[in-house]
């Protein structure tokens, strides 16, 4: 190939082509970049914009200001990804354990505790994206703010219980680079403490009845954006699982005590909050039935009359 304009001809593709390919290659990074950089604007704008839903002291405000915050966080993403379509993807992290699965990457039992994780991060997901999330529950106290937002009884017939879905707000969170493996990995450290559930059974003259406690952490995600990238983040979120109340209570009043941590002096900061409500009936157990674990307490009265005890 001795033709000189031929050679030419060769030289100009191939540098027309680099040229092209670098441009591209340029533009998705850009791209990328402007991506990033906008998540983390939306991202930082909830994050100072969240207290206030934590503060207001009427618990209708609260309500409001909490629907109006997630709607503008959700409008934003919306926003964001009408700009940046290509990169739209909440289900990422569902698509990406598949994708292991498939190629035998991750055992079975492992798989599963990560879709149970994700799928119950999405649940959470969905209802605040398409602003069904209400809950039964708001209570506020030392800056935080915990919620009650659905209440389900589950399925097994031998051992009936309620499971309290819950969502923590304005617990102490801190990232910290892990390099023991080689690899550089961003960890987040989230300082919830859950210290204690007690359950007390009132009689209709407000009475106590029954009781139990439980102690320990229930069944927690304290970072959803893990397996949502976008999820408004802050939130620690899980259940409770109770056995149903005797059906002899007629008001049951919940006390949870959850503190956190400050992340630079270590000084905890102990919150309590209080759900009483009517009990209703499908939170009981049938006649008869008894609270295993339950402490029972007898009220006990003298018949003026006789002196005895009834």
């Amino acid at each position: 190939m001795n033709n000189p304009i031929v050679k030419l001809a060769i030289v100009v593709v191939v540098v027309l082509g680099g040229s092209w390919f670098g441009l591209s290659s340029w533009k998705k990074k850009s791209a990328d970049y402007e991506h990033r950089l906008d998540l983390d604007r939306i991202r930082k704008e909830y994050i100072e914009r969240a207290p206030l839903a934590r503060l207001i002291p009427e618990p209708d405000k609260l309500r409001f200001e909490q629907a109006a915050l997630l709607k503008w966080y959700f409008n934003e993403l919306n926003e964001h990804y009408n700009k940046f379509q290509g990169l739209k993807n909440y289900e990422r992290f569902g698509d990406d354990l598949e994708a292991r699965k498939r190629a035998k990457k991750i055992k079975e039992g492992e798989f599963a505790q990560y879709q149970e994780r994700y799928q119950a991060t999405h649940d959470l997901w969905e209802l605040m994206r398409t602003n069904k999330y209400d809950p039964v529950f708001i209570g506020t106290d030392r800056g935080l703010r915990f919620d009650i937002y659905e209440v389900k009884t589950t399925p097994d017939p031998k051992e009936p219980k309620l499971r309290l879905a819950f969502a923590l707000y304005g617990a102490q969170r801190k990232w910290s680079i892990d390099s023991t493996a080689g690899a550089r990995i961003m960890k987040l450290n989230v300082n919830a403490n859950f210290h204690e559930l007690v359950v007390s059974g009132l009689d209709a003259d407000g009475k106590e009845i029954r009781k139990m406690s439980a102690s320990g952490d229930p069944n927690k995600i304290e970072n959803p954006e893990r397996f949502v990238e976008e999820f408004p983040p802050g939130v620690v979120f899980g259940f409770y699982e109770i056995p149903k109340i005797p059906a002899e209570v007629v008001t049951i009043e919940m006390t949870f005590e959850i503190g956190t941590r400050s992340v630079i002096t270590g000084e905890e900061i102990p919150a309590k909050f209080v759900w009483k409500q009517a009990l209703p009936a499908e939170w009981k157990l049938p006649a008869g039935a008894g609270w295993e674990g339950a402490q029972e307490q007898v009220r006990e009265e003298v018949e003026p009359a006789k002196g005895k005890r009834k």
